[in-house]
């Protein structure tokens, strides 16, 4: 972007060259006395001063938005490859919590019934040491 704006200023400034000594030299041909101008001359190159700065102004003004459209673009490309990473990994996200949960249901599943076997144990020790007790 500051390369085209470098650019469009050198352009300017060159062409700005071009055109002043392109009127000096027409006006010499055409007066004798190149130092004498009318009032008329120098408004018209006052008015061709300033329309050729609105130009050059406006060409740098389409450069620099066509810099930053071509900006937007590029920036819009990575933000849909950056979305569709993010969708990726909140998918992946996703399931590894529901499997989390998952996990944690079954541990608790085989809890309860680790702790259901070790009472039948307890139960079944208790019931055979009071056999044993009795005879």
């Amino acid at each position: 972007m500051l390369v085209r704006c470098l650019l469009c200023l050198c352009i300017g400034l060159f062409s700005t060259g071009l055109f002043s000594n392109e009127s000096i030299a027409n006006e010499s041909v055409d007066n004798e006395n190149p130092a004498v101008e009318t009032v008329e001359e120098v408004k018209q190159d006052k008015d061709v001063a300033q329309t050729l700065f609105e130009l050059e102004r406006s060409v740098a003004i389409l450069q620099l938005s066509k810099a930053n459209l071509d900006d937007y673009y590029s920036m819009e490309k990575s933000v849909i490859s950056l979305r569709s990473v993010v969708d990726f990994f909140a998918v992946m996200t996703f399931i590894l919590l529901i499997g989390l949960v998952v996990l944690i249901m079954q541990m608790r599943r085989l809890k309860a019934k680790l702790m259901m076997t070790e009472q039948i144990l307890e139960k079944e020790l208790n019931v055979d040491k009071t056999s044993k007790t009795v005879d």
